[in-house]
């Protein structure tokens, strides 16, 4: 779930990802959270990514955006050291992969 602080409490914003827990083919990974990093480059501009190499890009105006990650590894980290460069590293145990993702908007 996302949820975002309103000044008095957390509310779910509209638009925000409804996740699962995605398939995987070590049972044990399965008990892993569906969300586990958030990156907030801006006030209107925040990244969030987990589990099967999903990511979504929130700015503020419009509802979450998916990004295609090319990866169904599971995400461990988001920096983003500009707004309009981003990186992701991911891995996944139960087939020994590893990767990082380059986000870039021009």
């Amino acid at each position: 779930v996302v949820l975002k602080w309103n000044r008095t409490t957390f509310a779910e914003p509209n638009g925000a990802p409804r996740l699962t827990a995605c398939p995987t083919i070590d049972p044990n990974e399965g008990n892993e959270e569906p969300l586990r990093e958030v990156e907030i480059v801006s006030s209107t501009d925040v990244w969030i990514a987990g589990h099967c190499g999903r990511i979504w890009q929130y700015t503020g105006t419009t509802p979450w955006t998916w990004h295609k990650s090319q990866t169904d590894s599971h995400f461990w980290g988001l920096s983003f050291p500009s707004s309009i460069r981003g990186f992701g590293v991911g891995h996944r145990e139960s087939i020994t992969q590893s990767c990082i993702v380059r986000y870039e908007n021009d």
